[in-house]
């Protein structure tokens, strides 16, 4: 019988062997933190509104990030604030997922002035992974345009995963 700490059995040729690595199980993985900055969708900063929103983040950034950390040993925790459903204040919850956060991905369609305002106090704290992207059509301000950033086509969403795990996902 294998314990959970003892190395997965197998059978060759009618003998038990004992592989030299042991088997890796979710709770032995290290959290990552990913925390996504975006716009909501509601007052038109993608064509499809809320429903863009979401397939944006349930079709290319959370499948992104999990083939990005594939072959890490870590169990990545992906949320936005949207999705929180938490009494207490909105910014503080924010603020704390961007300081604690070791990746945020922040989308940058739309131009959303929160989104920018964000993006702002996690550049501020420097110390952790940022990654931008944008729809290919948002024009990038003048600002931040000389940082990189990730274009993608929501119609393409296998490109935009594929280069996730370029952008510095540890």
């Amino acid at each position: 019988m294998n314990d959970a700490n003892q190395a997965p059995v197998t059978k060759h040729g009618g003998h038990t062997e004992r592989s030299s690595t042991p088997s890796i199980t979710p709770s032995d993985l290290n959290p990552l933190e990913v925390f996504v900055l975006m716009p909501h969708g509601a007052n038109g900063e993608y064509a499809g509104g809320v429903d863009e929103s979401n397939f944006v983040f349930e079709e290319i950034i959370c499948p992104g990030v999990a083939e990005a950390t594939t072959t890490q040993a870590v169990r990545p925790r992906i949320h936005r604030e949207v999705d929180r459903n938490r009494a207490g204040s909105i910014t503080r919850s924010l603020v704390n997922s961007l300081v604690k956060a070791d990746i945020v991905i922040v989308d940058l369609t739309g131009r959303n002035p929160n989104v920018f305002f964000e993006l702002g106090i996690r550049y501020g704290l420097r110390d952790k992974i940022t990654i931008l992207i944008a729809h290919d059509n948002t024009e990038i301000p003048f600002d931040i345009r000389g940082y990189r950033y990730i274009p993608y086509s929501p119609f393409r969403p296998k490109e935009v995963r594929a280069q996730l795990p370029t952008s510095r996902v540890p």
